[in-house]
């Protein structure tokens, strides 16, 4: 036999002892540690499905920019006409230059309306039954006062109409446009966005926020800051928009013994965002005649939570109408996540848009896999027929 041959035969012979040691050795370490095996397959799945998750998702993105993203989708958030342009600030008819020196003559139960302009002047209200009016585009932005928000409210009955509020940060992440430590806020037709939170209430004292005609955007903070964030307030809102919240903060976070949304748009587009809305409380939570999206970049697979911190209300009922939503996250969702205990609920006539785990849902319902199969456009375009019969519609005519 030459050297040759003999080399070829040694290195097989090594080749098959090594392979066969190699595979005891893995038989004995299936046998004696499954566990390691169950954390290393796992690791490897899990890298791989968010590999395949991120490929997913950036092929979805049609904008450069969130914010170009919302543009194409929505229109821009124009003043009110109802209140004309005016370079001088009022308090009760009385003209006054200076709005500090409106600000310092308030009363129980004053109008300040306040000249058009961008103010950086953050104040704290201490008067009962006072209304803030915005003559023109009134803009607050990028300051706070006390380490908490723009507007800090002690005092009752505090109504706020026509103002746009942005870029409200405070050191301890935890910044409002609105921070509600009295009983009692109004709010009709405000724009709040690119700040922490736009409203964070906490007051000892029985009380109710109401929203009227007002649209919430690109709000959040680490998910502590939210787009409005009540700890003991009743929440009611109307014709509404809570759009693309970010840094895994919640559209609507709501601790409050009620929390009712009544023909409002609640959408994540592809912003960071957390749930659309938390009760984590429980109580009373009424939905109806809205529409609302879970986007791709979404970080919780949750649409609705609901009591899971605990309920602390003595009634709690969940009521779901007339709604539609639309589900275009990527991965495990739910459309309704509890506490895993009784609640009496009532899910009816709704339209229900993408792969979502669902309550069981009587008839009434309808159920579509996919946009394309109901007519709706493609992501993240909302279906403007959804809000054809009001008098004004924020979905652009492209998503038809």
């Amino acid at each position: 036999m030459s050297v040759k041959e003999k080399t070829i035969i040694t290195f097989k012979r090594y080749f098959f002892i090594t392979g066969l040691l190699g595979h005891i050795m893995l038989i004995v370490f299936l046998v004696l540690r499954p566990d390691l095996v169950d954390k290393v397959s796992s690791k490897v799945l899990s890298k791989y499905y968010a590999s395949a998750k991120a490929s997913e998702r950036k092929e979805m993105l049609k904008f450069p920019s969130l914010q170009q993203e919302i543009e194409a989708v929505f229109s821009t958030w124009q003043p009110s006409n109802e209140h004309s342009v005016s370079n001088l600030h009022f308090v009760n008819g009385k003209p006054f230059e200076s709005l500090q020196i409106a600000l310092k003559s308030l009363n129980d139960g004053d109008t300040l309306e306040i000249a058009q302009g961008v103010y950086s002047e953050p104040f704290e209200v201490h008067q009962n039954r006072l209304t803030i009016i915005g003559r023109g585009h009134v803009v607050f932005e990028k300051a706070a006062i006390r380490g908490k928000g723009y507007i800090v409210n002690y005092a009752d009955d505090l109504t706020i109409k026509n103002i746009e509020c942005r870029g409200v940060t405070v050191g301890d992440r935890n910044g409002a446009c609105i921070r509600q430590e009295g009983a009692n806020l109004t709010l009709e037709h405000v724009y709040f966005h690119s700040s922490e939170n736009g409203v964070l209430e906490a007051t000892d004292k029985i009380s109710k926020i109401l929203i009227y005609d007002s649209r919430f955007e690109q709000l959040g903070r680490l998910g502590r800051a939210h787009g409005i964030y009540t700890n003991t307030a009743e929440l009611y809102i109307y014709d509404s928009m809570f759009i693309a919240s970010k840094s895994e903060g919640h559209e609507i976070k709501s601790r409050g013994p009620v929390t009712e949304i009544h023909g409002s748009i609640i959408a994540s587009l592809s912003g960071v965002d957390s749930r659309l809305i938390d009760v984590p409380n429980g109580g009373k939570l009424v939905l109806d005649k809205s529409l609302l999206q879970q986007g791709a970049m979404s970080s919780n697979g949750q649409a609705i939570g609901y009591a899971q911190e605990g309920r602390k209300h003595t009634e709690n009922s969940i009521t779901l109408r007339e709604n539609v939503f639309m589900f275009d996250r990527i991965g495990y969702d739910s459309m309704l996540a509890t506490d895993n205990q009784f609640v009496e609920t009532v899910i009816s006539q709704n339209i229900i848009v993408g792969e979502v785990d669902t309550p069981d849902l009587d008839n009434s319902n309808l159920m579509y896999e996919s946009r394309e199969e109901i007519g709706f456009p493609n992501y993240p375009f909302l279906p403007n027929a959804w809000c054809a019969e009001q008098d004004k519609c924020p979905i652009r005519t492209q998503s038809q």
